[in-house]
């Protein structure tokens, strides 16, 4: 683990997840978390197969994977606002995740990728970054 990583692990504060399913995706179920600290709604995702095996290393593996993937996202998205600001193309958005690191585990997961939950509005999904794509 890197240093910038590790700075990002030990930031504390308490979450609340609820245990209901607030959504299901082709490999990961979907759950509401409320980060204490930060005072914000997030949503939470555990892949299936963490959820069925109880792997933590799996966990982390995974969560991590879709945090660097999803870092990497909002910086390019927003290196693409700059660079086409002037030209009145479209934006692109990619909402901030988080990355928690538990004490006790959460469906076999001590670590959890989170992204911001989104209220209200009307958003569309594209891709869900598997097997389907609007075209």
């Amino acid at each position: 683990m890197t240093e910038i990583e590790s700075r990002l692990l030990r930031n504390q504060t308490t979450v609340i997840i609820e245990p209901e399913v607030i959504g299901k995706g082709k490999t990961s179920s979907v759950f509401k978390l409320y980060d204490t600290k930060r005072k914000v709604n997030m949503v939470c995702k555990i892949d299936q197969s963490t959820i069925e095996r109880g792997d933590a290393k799996l966990a982390y593996q995974i969560a991590y994977n879709r945090w660097t993937s999803q870092c990497y996202s909002v910086f390019m998205a927003n290196l693409y606002r700059h660079l086409t600001c002037e030209l009145n193309a479209a934006p692109i958005f990619f909402l901030p995740p988080m990355l928690y690191e538990l004490e006790e585990p959460f469906l076999g997961a001590k670590t959890i990728y989170a992204e911001p939950y989104i209220e209200g509005g009307e958003w569309g999904k594209y891709t869900n970054n598997y097997d389907y794509c609007i075209k």
